[in-house]
């Protein structure tokens, strides 16, 4: 059953801390913290070391997506948007791919969400983990996806993050953790609230 199936995640879906009620997490593998930065044309210079809650304080927008947090598990480069959502946009995942893979995940306190992979500078696949059961999403389905949590007819819980989470980890390598992620102080940049990000 879908509640018995990562138990690990089960933080995200269950355990709803304020400071993740909207956010965009994603893992790059290909390309260094420095890369990123210059890709997602960040504002260096306003650069600070925050947990979450205290990067959700640096926004000078009134809409998000502003702010953005970098650092790095192994060879991965992990970026994490409060209340942002520049790491599913098309442009975003087919450039910080080009090297490498890259997937993210995107969710809203309108319950809005969206998972992007994204491998060689091609997206791989783009999906709704809420609505996975729509648009013959499981159709289009990768390998990785087989057996994940995500929502469909059957009776049981809602876990749309925790499967999201499983499937980044499953097609990156990379295990994201709550501590790693709320309770640790990680590079925090001001980004262009616009959409895109540099190509050069």
């Amino acid at each position: 059953m879908a509640d018995e199936q990562w138990p690990k995640y089960a933080w995200f879906d269950e355990e709803r801390d304020d400071d993740l009620v909207a956010g965009c997490l994603g893992v790059a593998l290909g390309l260094n913290e420095a890369t990123l930065r210059h890709r997602l044309a960040v504002d260096d210079a306003s650069r600070r070391d925050a947990t979450v809650s205290e990067a959700g304080h640096m926004s000078e927008s009134e809409f998000g997506n502003d702010v953005i947090q970098i650092a790095s598990i192994g060879e991965a480069v992990i970026t994490f948007e409060p209340n942002g959502w520049h790491g599913v946009e098309s442009q975003v995942a087919t450039d910080l791919s080009r090297s490498g893979r890259y997937a993210a995940y995107f969710w809203n306190v309108n319950s809005v969400m969206q998972f992007v992979f994204a491998e060689g500078g091609i997206i791989r696949r783009d999906f709704d983990p809420l609505l996975y059961d729509h648009d013959e999403q499981r159709d289009r389905s990768l390998p990785e996806e087989s057996d994940l949590p995500f929502p469909s007819g059957d009776a049981g819980p809602i876990v749309p993050g925790r499967a999201s989470l499983a499937l980044i980890e499953r097609l990156t390598g990379v295990e994201i953790t709550r501590a790693w992620l709320l309770d640790t102080r990680h590079a925090t940049y001001l980004v262009d609230p616009g959409p895109g990000a540099s190509t050069n």
